[in-house]
């Protein structure tokens, strides 16, 4: 279903509202995966897991990402702001390692098809290392990844038990060299 805007005022024509210089010519995506298989405790970020989200499914949530992406498409199209492709796309979270390569795939399908990519684009994914899968490595690489930032708060397990992090300190140093 295409979107349609708001009824009410669209953009000021004179670009009042404006996040850039003129001669700004970057733009980015902030791309917000809200599922997290455990909620820690210091987090004050709009995540849930998945027995409080109710009825969406995590297997599913790239296609209202992809929706979401197409209204932006329309709005910005109708604003009088200059196109222009995206030169970063940041998956954060939540915890963006929770989904399939093929879910990151087709929202930077998505994007790139909306607003195409610089030919330099950064395309960063948040991955905490006990949901970050060494076979999906290859296929994050191939659907665009090229930088991993990885949940690592602490390796002392004492303060990782007490910021309810569920990684094992032992295992980071070969899924960063793997990542490598």
């Amino acid at each position: 279903m295409p979107s349609a805007l708001p009824d009410g005022e669209h953009w000021p024509d004179d670009n009042r509202f404006s996040m850039q210089s003129p001669g700004d010519r970057s733009f980015h995506a902030y791309v917000h995966i809200p599922f997290c298989e455990v909620r820690c405790g210091y987090c004050d970020f709009n995540t849930y897991t998945q027995d409080q989200i109710g009825d969406v499914k995590q297997g599913e949530f790239h296609d209202a990402l992809i929706s979401e992406i197409s209204f932006s498409r329309n709005v910005l199209a109708d604003s009088k702001v200059p196109s222009r492709s995206l030169t970063s796309i940041f998956f954060g979270g939540g915890t963006p390692s929770l989904f399939r390569p093929d879910q990151i795939a087709a929202v930077i399908a998505a994007l790139s098809d909306s607003f195409g990519l610089s030919t330099n684009c950064e395309l960063t994914m948040e991955a905490n290392p006990e949901s970050l899968r060494v076979e999906h490595l290859p296929l994050l690489k191939e659907a665009g990844i090229n930088r991993i930032s990885f949940g690592v708060q602490s390796f002392d397990p004492e303060v990782l038990g007490t910021l309810d992090r569920q990684h094992d300190p032992r295992k980071v140093a070969p899924l960063v060299a793997a990542a490598q």
